[in-house]
């Protein structure tokens, strides 16, 4: 009795565990997100004065590191800068560190899609707004 109970045990934890196997590596494929490419769309200043224009990240990550390039058009005060960041999930966040301007972004990544807020600090002014990006 006690010997049908234990193969009894080990059938149902090898059903188990063949069951969730697979299950959990369907999970971690599905959340597994790449943003090393280039990126593009456009930016919007939500604070005042409102302006627009478009952007384009050229991004290469490393683990949950992100390091790139931004390509900026409409702005008075960025341009083409040198961008560092994280990616944790889904959840990206990445920065412009130079003298007298910084720029923190902080978004989501869904597939090809990258969406978010920004944060533009330059000389004494500051503004906010969001962006739209598609993986090229």
């Amino acid at each position: 009795m006690k010997r049908t109970r234990e193969i009894a045990l080990a059938v149902m934890m090898a059903l188990l565990l063949l069951g969730v196997a697979p299950a959990a590596a369907a999970s971690a494929k599905h959340t597994k997100t790449g943003v090393t490419g280039t990126w593009s769309g456009t930016w919007q200043r939500t604070s005042a004065p409102p302006t627009q224009g478009t952007m384009t990240l050229t991004l290469k990550q490393k683990g949950s590191k992100l390091t790139g390039h931004e390509n900026v058009v409409g702005s008075a005060c960025l341009t083409t800068n040198t961008i560092t960041g994280t990616l944790q999930g889904t959840r990206i966040t990445f920065a412009v560190s130079q003298p007298s301007i910084n720029a923190a972004y902080s978004g989501a990544v869904s597939g090809k899609t990258m969406s978010g807020t920004l944060k533009v600090t330059c000389g004494t002014a500051t503004g906010t707004g969001d962006f739209k990006l598609k993986k090229k």
